[in-house]
Formats: C-alpha cells, sequence, structure tokens
C-alpha cells in the first residue's frame, strides 16, 4: 500500500507528458508480472502419497534405531523402558 501511495504522490508531482510515459510503463509493469508463469509446488498431488510414505518409512527408521537409546536415558518417568 505504501508503494502504492508513493508511486501516486509522485505522479501528482509530474507535468501531463512525464506522467503519462509513467503511466505506460507502470502499465507494461503490470502486465508483464501478470504473464510470468506461475511457480509450481515442488511436490505435484500424484506424488505426495509416495513422498508421505517415504517420510513415515524414515520416521520410523528413527524411531526403531534411536528409540531404544532414548528409551533407556529416560529412566524414572512414565514412558516404558526398553532395554535390549
Amino acid at each position: 500500500m505504501e508503494k502504492e501511495y508513493l508511486r501516486k504522490e509522485k505522479l501528482k508531482n509530474l507535468d501531463e507528458t512525464a506522467r503519462k510515459a509513467e503511466e505506460e510503463k507502470y502499465e507494461e509493469l503490470k502486465a508483464k508480472h501478470k504473464k510470468h508463469p506461475k511457480l509450481h509446488h515442488p511436490v505435484r498431488p500424484e506424488h505426495w502419497h509416495e513422498s508421505m510414505i517415504m517420510f513415515l518409512l524414515w520416521w520410523l527408521h528413527l524411531f526403531l534405531s534411536l528409540g531404544r537409546h532414548v528409551m533407556r536415558l529416560s529412566h524414572n518417568t512414565v514412558f516404558p523402558v526398553f532395554y535390549d
């Protein structure tokens, strides 16, 4: 909003020919921005399920490989302690 305000204030201070040139330049810039291709999400919807499964498998691997060590450190708590 501040940028728009500053642009309008700048236009008020210009003479007629400079104002028209500035407005044309602004309209061209807006049109250029509209033509810019939209950015896509890095994970396509059809691959979301596969990536979620991979994430869950990775999480399960971490839990199974580190879980016992973490649980061993949590003695005297309400959590169950798993020993080998």
